[in-house]
């Protein structure tokens, strides 16, 4: 769907708009991130409510900022520094990287239900045919998306293997996007769609009703639809998915300096993961699209979590890295198949979007007592700020969330602002390069959650000890 702007200058976005097909863009394409989020504020943005940030206006010293132990001392990541990424694109970014050009041809995604698979090299030739059909002038049958500098590509699908396939599109050709949650009512798509301002909407068969019905009532025209409180929006940019990447680069070259695991014991010699949590989520979407290349991952795509249909496709598809939030967990421990289910494949097991009870954590090793559990939770605003634990030891610290990701300052304060001491209880205030830029147009919102100097109020309570462990 697409709103025209007849004031706007279609030339300084169409350069790029028809170039051959499975060609790469010109790097003069527009930049979506960095100098241009400043100017435009708007880049990928997550409406499931799971994160936040601060955008470059409200660090004027005319807003009213909340200071809250301002100047105090804090917490530095243990890992090396992020070197500096002067970038601007991810898909470049990714791309450009020597290991990526390295890789192998290998099973990139699988359709879980179907058996569908698609290799590496197949995948990206999609994304440009993709990015072709999405740039390339109405008059040749494409869809024209540069030629609005106001374009917002709402995507609203369950999971699917064109889900990744349309984020890389959008990422090549610098244009923002909104991940919109498929099992939203009408009432809060509707809210969604006027939040995110999305000009254009790509729906799956499965909500098209829904998405029909409610881009009727905001305006929207009917042939541009492709086959807490309410949610707010928030704006990420390709420097954030950049640096959140490198932290995962910089983790992998510490843990290889004292220790080499042994290759995966799968078919192709690569982790396998399972992606049954939404992908407009911001775990799913760090974790099964935007970081399966540094190490390579094949993705077993499910369109939901039935965790029948999950443990079959976990042993199906012989799954190394397999991870739930606390809900799902709570529903695992407590099924049969916990008892009778051959995890032996799974090497890795992880938590994510809040703290796994501690004896939800015992049964696990009880039953999996080879796997390594990590801690990849998902602070408001912030992706994957708690880095995972340190390499397995002997006795686990299973209270232990982890430590900090590369480039990841903390500071834990006490109510009333004063810096807290170390193994005392107080709210985790966190800042890096991987933080968001801000809630979408709701700068009062922003203010409730950042101080000055980008500190962001997480909400979470954490204890900290003399050796950095949270």
């Amino acid at each position: 769907m697409k709103s025209k702007n007849p004031n706007s200058d279609p030339r300084q976005r169409r350069r790029s708009a028809t170039p051959k097909q499975h060609s790469s863009f010109p790097h003069d394409r527009p930049r979506a991130i960095g100098d241009l989020v400043c100017k435009a504020g708007r880049d990928t943005m997550h409406m499931d409510g799971s994160d936040c940030a601060h955008p470059p206006a409200l660090l004027r010293p005319h807003h009213p900022i909340i200071e809250v132990g301002i100047g105090m001392p804090h917490l530095k990541s243990l890992y090396p520094p992020i070197p500096d990424i002067d970038i601007p694109n991810y898909y470049d970014f990714v791309t450009g990287l020597e290991h990526f050009k390295s890789l192998p041809d290998y099973t990139l995604f699988i359709d879980g239900l179907t058996g569908e698979k698609r290799r590496l090299r197949a995948f990206f030739e999609r994304v440009d045919a993709c990015a072709t059909a999405l740039a390339s002038e109405e008059a040749v049958g494409g869809l024209n998306v540069l030629a609005n500098p106001n374009e917002i590509v709402g995507i609203f699908s369950e999971n699917s293997m064109e889900w990744p396939t349309l984020v890389y599109s959008c990422l090549k050709l610098g244009v923002p996007f909104a991940l919109l949650p498929a099992y939203s009512t009408a009432a809060e798509f509707r809210h969604l769609l006027k939040t995110s301002e999305s000009t254009r909407l790509f729906v799956s068969p499965s909500v098209f009703e829904t998405a029909l019905t409610v881009a009727r009532e905001v305006g929207l025209p009917e042939d541009r639809i492709g086959t807490s409180g309410l949610p707010k929006a928030v704006m990420i940019s390709h420097k954030n998915l950049c640096y959140s990447l490198m932290q995962t680069v910089t983790i992998g070259r510490e843990f290889a300096k004292v220790a080499t695991p042994p290759p995966p014991n799968t078919p192709e010699g690569v982790p396998c993961a399972v992606a049954f949590m939404p992908f407009y989520h911001v775990t799913a979407f760090h974790l099964c699209m935007m970081r399966i290349f540094t190490p390579p991952c094949t993705i077993v795509i499910l369109p939901r979590w039935k965790l029948d249909t999950v443990l079959d496709a976990l042993q199906k598809y012989d799954v190394t890295n397999f991870g739930l939030v606390p809900s799902m967990a709570h529903e695992f421990i407590n099924s049969p198949r916990f008892q009778t289910t051959d995890f032996s494949k799974v090497a890795s097991f992880m938590s994510g979007a809040a703290q796994l009870p501690l004896e939800h954590r015992k049964a696990i090793l009880e039953r999996m007592p080879h796997v390594h559990i990590r801690d990849d939770r998902m602070y408001i605003s912030i992706p994957r700020n708690s880095p995972p634990r340190p390499l397995p030891r002997p006795h686990q610290m299973l209270t232990m969330t982890g430590i900090l990701l590369p480039g990841c300052e903390a500071r834990i304060v006490r109510e009333d602002g004063s810096e807290a001491g170390y193994d005392e209880p107080g709210e985790l205030l966190v800042r890096g390069g991987h933080v968001a830029l801000g809630y979408w147009k709701n700068e009062a919102a922003t203010r409730g959650s950042f101080l000055l100097d980008r500190w962001l109020r997480t909400g979470d309570q954490f204890t900290v000890d003399r050796q950095g462990a949270f």
